[in-house]
């Protein structure tokens, strides 16, 4: 008996996979996931809507993530540092970067901001913390 696999099946495949990379997409685009492509120990992290910060042993490597925010509104970006290195950049939702900071120390930097942004983290073996809201 052999069996064969009818159109409508196949499209139905194909409306699934379609429907599963929008919503990644989707997911990505409005903040509820993020990237991360680093090793996190010691890691105790807080992902919100409009803020995000993690404090950690050791971090390295690279994470992103958008968080949402109202037109004009003055950010925070805090960072402690006891070893390593930490940079941060926060780019606006056309691309353009509005803040840049590499190797920082322990520091408080107000940011004003215009709606969703993106923001990527980078630490060579950094040992500290990292606040923005």
């Amino acid at each position: 008996m052999r069996m064969s696999v009818k159109p409508k099946g196949k499209i139905g495949i194909i409306f699934l996979i379609a429907a599963i990379v929008v919503g990644i997409i989707v997911t990505y685009s409005t903040g509820f996931a993020h990237s991360r492509s680093a090793v996190r120990i010691g890691y105790i992290g807080n992902n919100g809507w409009d803020n995000w910060s993690g404090r950690y042993d050791r971090l390295d490597g690279k994470m992103r993530r958008v968080l949402h925010f109202d037109p004009g509104e003055e950010i925070t970006v805090e960072t402690t540092t006891s070893s390593g290195t930490l940079s941060i950049e926060i780019q606006d939702t056309t691309g353009n970067i509005i803040f840049s900071k590499s190797n920082m120390e322990t520091a408080l930097h107000n940011v004003t901001v215009n709606g969703k942004v993106v923001i990527t983290i980078t630490a060579d073996d950094h040992s500290g913390s990292f606040k923005i809201e």
